[in-house]
């Protein structure tokens, strides 16, 4: 969780000429949930982008068994979600 956190926000201090982030970290019951959302110009989805960063987070969350999502409209909004072990 704290690696995709911090990839997270590398992200936007080098990509995403964000002037506001909001970063909401919940846990209810046996469950979490990270959101980071930025008001950044975003990023293109469907690019193959040379860095690993994305990639790293994806495998991060599958390898904890954690759902990400990431919009990109609008800014970026990043939520991770998982039980926790």
């Amino acid at each position: 969780v704290f690696m995709i956190y911090k990839e997270s926000l590398h992200n936007i201090l080098k990509h995403a000429e964000a002037s506001e982030v909001q970063i909401n970290f919940k846990i209810t019951g046996g469950n979490y949930s990270l959101c980071i959302n930025d008001n950044g110009k975003g990023f293109d989805s469907d690019i193959n982008y040379a860095g690993n960063g994305l990639k790293n987070m994806k495998l991060r969350a599958a390898r904890i068994s954690a759902n990400l999502n990431i919009d990109n409209k609008n800014g970026t909004h990043l939520c991770l979600s998982g039980k926790i072990p």
